[in-house]
């Protein structure tokens, strides 16, 4: 009864209020809370709750509005099979309206906020609905903004966490407690995802160890989870990533990255230390997700020696 006599309160103060965004971002937040806790109570009116923040984000793009829509994965992304289809419809709308404001309006530096609400509802659906994220028509566009906002959202940290933590996310799977219906899903994916990683694992390894000697120290913990996310990724699909002499591209691409770091002083990496973290990071990563903790501390310690915090003996712990 309280949710009933709640709604034409809600819808007035929607229609009334509606030129005032922070009143807007409150009522989608309702919304969401009311979804959350009471699904079972406002699922009759959700189309039009959804329908109402999709036409948000695209007049105002709100951050709010993705919060809903994140929310409303998590509660009915994997329903049936046409709720999973309704979500991959509006993914696909949602990154059209938003690669076109990023390309034409403002760039991703300038709405760091949007940014970090569309990849925070990214991370939900590799949750809570991963085939309508991995079949929709723009996966291959999502990947290529996450890997491309990692720089240009350079220096705000919130937003390049969210790109972070969805691609660790994405490239991680098989170190995620995912439902048994997500499982399944990505499983049967696993070879489109394998193709993103092909395609853009080099660069995300890149901008990621030049965002730990560069970067704020803390982004570090995120930065090293995706790196993990990846080498791990890697290690453990050698039979459908290419191999060439012998090593995986994966070490390729962590080699070519952190030998391309200069100290302190603008001088370039040892490379005999270079190919040493890489190979403990390697080994770690044939460890699986038990060894996160010690890979996060072995790609810190690079950091630190790169700043002259500490030397390249630090590292023989890691051969103990």
């Amino acid at each position: 009864d309280a949710v009933n006599a709640l709604w034409p309160l809600l819808d007035k103060i929607t229609h009334r209020c509606s030129q005032y965004e922070d009143v807007v971002s409150e009522v989608l937040a309702i919304h969401g809370q009311l979804l959350n806790t009471v699904p079972e109570l406002v699922t009759p009116n959700f189309p039009s709750t959804v329908k109402f923040a999709v036409e948000v984000f695209e007049q105002r793009k709100l951050p709010s509005a993705l919060h809903y829509v994140g929310g409303a994965v998590d509660v009915f992304g994997s329903f049936d099979d046409a709720s999973i289809n309704s979500f991959r419809e509006l993914l696909g709308h949602v990154s059209t309206v938003l690669v076109s404001f990023v390309t034409t309006e403002k760039s991703p530096d300038e709405c760091p906020q949007v940014i970090g609400a569309f990849f925070e509802m990214c991370q939900r659906f590799v949750l809570f609905c991963p085939s309508a994220l991995i079949t929709c028509r723009d996966f291959s566009t999502i990947v290529s903004l996450a890997v491309e906002c990692l720089t240009a959202c350079s220096g705000e940290r919130e937003s390049v966490r969210a790109t972070l933590n969805f691609l660790t996310k994405l490239f991680g799977w098989r170190s995620l407690h995912l439902s048994s219906t997500s499982t399944e899903s990505m499983q049967v994916m696993a070879d489109a995802i394998d193709e993103q990683l092909v395609r853009h694992g080099e660069k995300a390894t890149k901008v990621c160890i030049d965002a730990l000697v560069g970067g704020p120290q803390m982004l570090w913990p995120s930065i090293s989870d995706c790196v993990f996310a990846i080498t791990m990724h890697v290690a453990g699909r050698n039979g459908t990533i290419p191999v060439v002499e012998e090593t995986t591209i994966g070490h390729q691409w962590v080699f070519a990255a952190i030998s391309g770091c200069k100290d302190k002083n603008g001088q370039p990496m040892d490379l005999e230390m270079c190919q040493q973290i890489v190979q403990i990071l390697f080994a770690l990563s044939r460890e699986g997700p038990k060894a996160r903790p010690k890979a996060k501390m072995l790609m810190t310690d690079f950091a630190k020696i790169c700043k002259g915090e500490m030397t390249k003996e630090a590292l023989l712990t890691y051969s103990q």
